[in-house]
């Protein structure tokens, strides 16, 4: 069994202000996943400038928690950075939820270490076999002595379940400390020279890894391939940094306008531009003018 590492979920709600009537008000809420959360709370905090009537909650606690929350119609957005399971679409079939599927940003996982880890480079064999428990010490790939302790998310984490199909391929080690978001595998990462974890890119924007007491690995495909890193947006562009993943959401239809103006704000220019300045990649051309004509299908279907 994976050990979990406390209870709390990220929760951030913006509450109605001033004396306005509760009727002039719109309200939408997005909950879902951890690596989008605060990236979608800053795109809330600057749609909610424009428009003095909207009220947009955001609620983290992992893409399983999001996708659960559509298909309980708690929630009218869900975030995800996963596909829906065969057993969610199968769900949401049964309750007769329609949704649609887009997609907003590009995000790459970054491989983390103590800041005076030797370690610099890792391959994704080595990153599958340490969290597998294939490689119990450090001294079988680093010249460090001493055991791993695996860091990384709990199992309604999207990040989870991605890194274990896409890159593990096979069951995660049971002694891996399953935490609750990416800011707690960064602090255990802090206080832990034996340990190594993995991250959403957009966490480690704004401060350099040395002042977050981290060190980012570079990653390679092969062990005399060729390195590169998350925190490069060259190599992210080009599609060379090995671990990357579309940023997701789910909108349940019939959507409102509150939800619909939301998403388009997200994919604006402006939208896109805080993507990339929260460290993250925004779309290509192609996608994005894929999401833009199917976010107008919905307001088409709406009216």
């Amino acid at each position: 069994m994976i050990r979990p590492y406390g209870t709390v979920i990220f929760i951030v709600f913006f509450a109605f202000s001033g004396c306005r009537q509760v009727a002039d008000f719109r309200f939408i809420k997005v909950m879902g996943s951890d690596s989008e959360v605060n990236l979608v709370l800053s795109m809330a905090e600057k749609y909610m400038q424009r428009d003095s009537l909207a009220s947009i909650g955001i609620i983290g606690g992992g893409s399983g928690m999001g996708i659960a929350s559509l298909i309980n119609q708690r929630a009218q957005l869900a975030n995800s950075s996963r596909e829906l399971t065969e057993k969610e679409t199968n769900l949401l079939k049964e309750k007769n939820i329609e949704i649609l599927r887009l997609v907003f940003a590009l995000d790459a996982i970054a491989f983390v270490v103590h800041k005076d880890h030797p370690l610099d480079t890792i391959t994704l064999s080595q990153v599958s076999a340490l969290y597998q428990g294939n490689i119990r010490d450090w001294s079988e790939i680093s010249r460090q002595q001493g055991p791993v302790r695996l860091y990384g998310r709990q199992s309604n984490s999207g990040t989870y379940l991605y890194l274990r199909d896409q890159i593990v391929k096979a069951e995660y080690d049971n002694s891996l400390l399953g935490l609750n978001g990416n800011a707690q595998i960064l602090e255990a990462i802090r206080q832990d020279v034996s340990g190594i974890g993995y991250v959403s890119v957009g966490y480690l924007e704004g401060k350099s890894a040395s002042e977050k007491q981290i060190k980012v690995l570079m990653v390679k495909n092969e062990e005399n391939g060729n390195c590169y890193s998350p925190l490069s947006q060259e190599d992210l562009k080009a599609g060379l940094y090995p671990v990357q993943r579309p940023l997701l959401q789910f909108l349940a239809l019939p959507a409102s306008d509150l939800a619909l103006d939301f998403v388009q704000f997200e994919l604006s220019a402006e939208g896109q531009d805080m993507i990339r300045k929260n460290g993250y990649l925004p779309l290509d051309t192609l996608t994005h003018q894929q999401m833009l004509k199917a976010l107008t299908k919905a307001r088409q279907h709406e009216g």
